[in-house]
């Protein structure tokens, strides 16, 4: 069930300590000159409705309206990208939340498109649980997608943004929004990537980036290896952990 197109007399019927609500969070960003700016806003209601209709014989699921805008100040140096501040989008998040639980919803899970809100949204979670009363978790996209990605990549690069994984889900489920031209990876990107995220790992839990920093074009990665084949088969893969983590979240006790 979606609740924006869901009358009041649909959602009354819900057992409201046993329904799973779903908000599905993207961005508003650059990715590059081949892909939307709602890629990710897409790909996270995308997924939220297909997990709630998958699973609808299973248990109540109700996906909330898409909350569309979220952190991505990484991305500010490319024009009309849209970003919350932190503490808008913590805020928004949390009054979502409350909502939902004076609604008398117990379970509710976040599915996050884009990279650049993860922290955010786990810094927040132990605060909304103690505030509504409601247990909540996050469920990254990019998180289900990279154990089926690892097993059918061709590029060599960083998969950052709007590269070989994102460009073939996007080939898969909205293909019409893909431009044609798909950009190689230039050398100069892929050595300064190389260089500039070499500092992961080792201790370090984060450090400040922006795109601009390592590419003009706003891709960080090798889009060029995207087909909308392997984006079938992340949509498929992915989907089945999805669901999976839903059934698992449902029976989780408190």
């Amino acid at each position: 069930m979606t609740l924006g197109q869901s009358a009041l007399t649909d959602v009354r019927q819900l057992p409201r300590g046993k329904t799973i609500a779903i908000i599905p969070v993207g961005s508003c960003e650059q990715h590059g000159p081949h892909l939307p700016y709602s890629t990710d806003a897409l790909l996270a209601d995308e997924f939220s409705r297909r997990a709630a209709e998958a699973l609808g014989k299973e248990m109540p699921v109700i996906v909330l309206p898409l909350v569309n805008f979220g952190c991505s100040e990484e991305h500010m140096d490319f024009p009309f990208t849209m970003s919350l501040s932190v503490s808008t989008f913590s805020c928004l998040m949390g009054d979502l939340c409350r909502s939902l639980s004076r609604t008398g919803l117990r379970k509710i899970i976040i599915f996050n498109g884009h990279g650049g809100n993860t922290s955010a949204l786990n810094a927040i979670i132990f605060e909304l649980r103690r505030k509504t009363g409601a247990q909540v978790a996050v469920i990254d996209l990019w998180r289900l997608v990279e154990d089926a990605y690892s097993k059918i990549r061709d590029s060599k690069s960083k998969e950052i943004h709007a590269a070989e994984a994102e460009t073939s889900l996007m080939m898969s489920l909205f293909n019409e929004l893909v431009k044609t031209a798909v950009p190689e990876e230039d050398e100069r990107t892929r050595a300064k990537t190389l260089r500039h995220f070499e500092l992961e790992g080792s201790g370090l839990s984060a450090f400040s980036w922006f795109t601009s920093d390592v590419s003009k074009s706003g891709v960080i990665g090798d889009a060029s290896k995207a087909t909308a084949e392997k984006g079938a088969h992340l949509l498929d893969a992915s989907m089945k952990q999805l669901c999976q983590k839903v059934r698992e979240f449902a029976k989780a006790k408190p």
